[in-house]
């Protein structure tokens, strides 16, 4: 069954193109403002939004601009519905990415045909996009096998006829003249060990295999900052209870792709992550402030596959990755994975293997790494935690903004970020996180 999300402050129009669409067979989400259908898109990821612009607090242009800049909400169709019917205001509402717009008073068989209009339109850019992502994969496969060979010929290749050159050398020396060509011979070998454990690690990290994924991790942050390139602030706690391979796995590579990004096209030299378990969840932050990018632009045009890649493994694990980003913005993405298997790692029957242990044995977990202990609540900023005491004590954007002196949007904006990292959905569960932490009625 489809899902429409209907998002107006008129509800009497709300529920009248809510019981049409019923009618027809849809399943219909409501929400009678701004915020309340940034948070049910965001948890329910409906087909379709169809959205008024005039609205208390949040206007429809800020919510589509919102849900376009994140990962989970950006290839959503999007209709307005809006008694604003000039030209000025229907190329405002295209230029903001609306996939169409509808001017009050309308039919419902106007409405009705939109919807279908865009849904058939959205499942055929969704089949061209799963065969360009599939053509892309094959593209990416074979290059990264060129890659490969190249690597082996470039590194390996030439080591290996060094040794067997010097090898020939030593046979033609008599023995009192051995020891220098001998030395040179055990370099040598010593340099196609590195080689092989290096490529090993990049193609899946043995420390994952033997001893879990924080090894992993340390060691990849380990060898970004020897680069030089990127300096990498790394805080977790409570991976230790992480014995799920597939969970790991998928894990360190979202991480590695977050970093590889960063390091490639942020433009700056810093990064922070931070990975916590939390009631059985695994929670993550990574977050930059580079140059960003068009979220939209960047899932629809698939030339950035490690994005949607990012999200495909998120999907794999049965949790949610958001990315928020805007051109000049930064980058932050938050992702929540619940942990399913705590028996034991799964060991695959041949797993790749390294020739000696030094790599993996020259790092070791920091002395109180683990013990920086903190929580979701502890990620946010000092603002955010401003704006969620007001919240939870009932006060309302306006008055938070007229009390902290910035403006209502950005209020709205804050209050977003921060659901996003408490990884919360409706005041409800906001509300029972306040009685748990006490912050209900404290002092703001």
């Amino acid at each position: 069954m489809l899902t429409v999300l209907i998002i107006d402050d008129q509800i009497a129009l709300l529920e009248a193109v809510a019981d049409g669409l019923c009618m027809d067979g849809f399943a219909v989400l409501q929400a009678s403002d701004g915020y309340q259908g940034i948070q049910i898109a965001r948890e329910h990821v409906p087909d379709i939004i169809i959205c008024d612009i005039n609205m208390p607090e949040l206007s429809g242009f800020e919510v589509l601009e919102t849900l376009r800049k994140d990962s989970l909400t950006a290839a959503i169709p999007f209709i307005f519905l809006s008694a604003r019917n000039a030209a000025a205001d229907i190329r405002t509402g295209m230029n903001y990415g609306a996939d169409d717009y509808l001017t009050k008073p309308v039919e419902y068989a106007e409405v009705i045909k939109a919807i279908r209009s865009r849904l058939e339109r959205n499942t055929a850019f969704q089949v061209h996009r799963l065969r360009e992502y599939a053509h892309r994969l094959v593209i990416a496969q074979e290059q990264e096998r060129h890659n490969f060979a190249t690597i082996l010929k470039s590194n390996l290749g030439d080591t290996l006829s060094d040794i067997k050159i010097t090898l020939e050398l030593l046979r033609r020396l008599p023995l009192n003249s051995q020891a220098t060509t001998l030395q040179t011979a055990e370099r040598l070998i010593q340099e196609a060990v590195n080689v092989i454990n290096n490529l090993s690690h990049a193609m899946w990290p043995n420390a994952l295999m033997q001893i879990g994924m924080l090894p992993a991790l340390l060691l990849l942050v380990d060898q970004m900052g020897k680069s030089g390139q990127l300096h990498i602030e790394f805080m977790h706690h409570g991976l230790d209870s992480i014995t799920d391979l597939d969970l790991s796995i998928n894990l360190y590579r979202i991480v590695q792709e977050a970093l590889t990004n960063i390091q490639k096209h942020a433009g700056v030299n810093t990064a922070l992550v931070r990975l916590w378990v939390e009631n059985d969840v695994v929670h993550l932050q990574v977050e930059d402030t580079g140059v960003g990018f068009d979220v939209d632009q960047i899932l629809n045009s698939l030339e950035k596959i490690g994005v949607i890649t990012m999200r495909e493994r998120a999907y794999l694990l049965n949790g949610d990755l958001t990315i928020l980003s805007s051109p000049h913005g930064g980058t932050q993405i938050y992702g929540r994975f619940p942990i399913k298997n705590k028996t034991g790692i799964r060991h695959p029957e041949s797993a790749p293997m390294e020739f000696t242990d030094e790599v993996e044995g020259e790092l070791q977990t920091p002395a109180g790494a683990d013990d920086q202990t903190f929580s979701a609540f502890s990620t946010l900023t000092e603002r955010e935690k401003q704006i969620l005491r007001f919240v939870v004590n009932g006060a309302t954007s306006q008055e938070i903004a007229d009390n902290l002196v910035i403006r209502t949007r950005t209020v709205e904006t804050h209050r977003l970020n921060m659901m996003r990292k408490l990884g919360l959905r409706g005041m409800p569960a906001l509300m029972r996180f306040a009685v748990d932490k006490g912050l209900i009625g404290k002092d703001t």
